[in-house]
Order: C-alpha cells, then structure tokens, then sequence
C-alpha cells in the first residue's frame, strides 16, 4: 500500500516525507508531459516549447536535486542501522534506477532542448523519441512505487524525528543553492 501523507493543495511540504512525496507529484506530472508531447499528434508549436523548456528544467535540475536528497542524505542514514534486508536491496535497486535514469535522460534532454528552441521540429524527431517517452514514465512509475511502498515507510519507521529534521534541512539548502547559482547566471545579475 502507497503511504498518503501529501499536504493539502497549495500548502507547503512540512516534513522530509510530505516533501518527497510532492516531488514524485512533480515527476509524474513531468512523465506524462514528456509522453503527452512524444505522442499525441497536433500539439501546438508554442505548447512544445513551453513543455519541451519545462522537461529540460526539471529533468536537468529538480530531478537530480532529488536522487541526491534519496542518495546523500537517506540512503547513508538507513545503511548506518539495523534496516530489513528488503529496505536494504530496495535502497540498492534505487541507487541503480537514479544511474539509468541520468544515461536514458543523455539521449533525450538534446532533443526537448532543440524543441524548446524551435517547437516546429517536432515533427522530425526521431522514430524512438515516443516509446523513450513512454518507457521513461512506465519506469519512473515503478520506481516511484519502489520507494513509497519500501523507502519512505523505512524512513518513517526507523528514522528519528531529529533525523528526518536534518534531511530535510539538506533538501532545503540543496535547492537554496541552486537558486543562488541560477540568478548569478541571469544577464542582469550583479556580482
């Protein structure tokens, strides 16, 4: 069974697990907009360009954001205790799934960039770029399931609230660093 502890629309995450659970919100929204806009014919130009710029930033940035905050931050603290055998292999099959996902991302990130560019070309993608879509979200999904049904009750159950406290102060600070970096790199930023 899914663990349910989202916050209600509009309210801010307010501990680690509400927080993770958002970002998968996040992720399978961006899933099915990646498949939506491989497959479903007729999407207007400026649509694919909104959506294509919108999968290149949470593809390049919010995702990788949040294998780190599964892979630096809780995997460490469940490995340094008495954890089930199971939460041990789900976090080991997690860590794997986070590598594949970067080295399917290589070949379509370039492609949603030129789209977000120049939404005209979608038409000329090429033949794979649907069923790329397709399985990416198939394989999110079920790696999605692997950690709300193993991960995070693992987190909740063995976890003190002090830790938890502390893994999502790393969340926070990893985006508050992101944020910093993006507006020194806006032209009308001063240094």
């Amino acid at each position: 069974m899914t663990m349910n502890l989202r916050s209600q629309l509009g309210e801010q995450p307010v501990d680690v697990i509400e927080t993770l659970f958002a970002c998968h919100d996040r992720m399978r929204r961006a899933a099915r907009q990646a498949e939506r806009l491989a497959t479903e014919p007729g999407v207007p130009e400026g649509e694919v360009r909104e959506g294509a710029a919108s999968l290149v930033a949470y593809f390049r940035v919010a995702l990788p954001q949040h294998q780190a905050d599964e892979d630096l931050s809780i995997r460490p603290r469940l490995h340094e205790i008495d954890v089930p055998l199971e939460t041990r292999e789900a976090l080991a099959q997690m860590s794997e799934q986070h590598v594949r996902f970067e080295r399917e991302l290589e070949d379509v990130l370039p492609l949603w960039e030129a789209l977000a560019r120049d939404g005209s070309r979608l038409a000329a993608m090429p033949s794979w770029f649907g069923a790329v879509a397709t399985r990416l979200r198939e394989e999110l999904e079920e790696h999605l399931a692997l950690e709300e049904e193993t991960i995070y009750p693992a987190v909740r159950h063995y976890l003190s609230a002090d830790s938890e406290a502390v893994i999502l102060r790393e969340m926070r600070g990893r985006r508050r660093q992101y944020e910093s970096e993006l507006r020194l790199l806006q032209p009308d930023a001063r240094v």
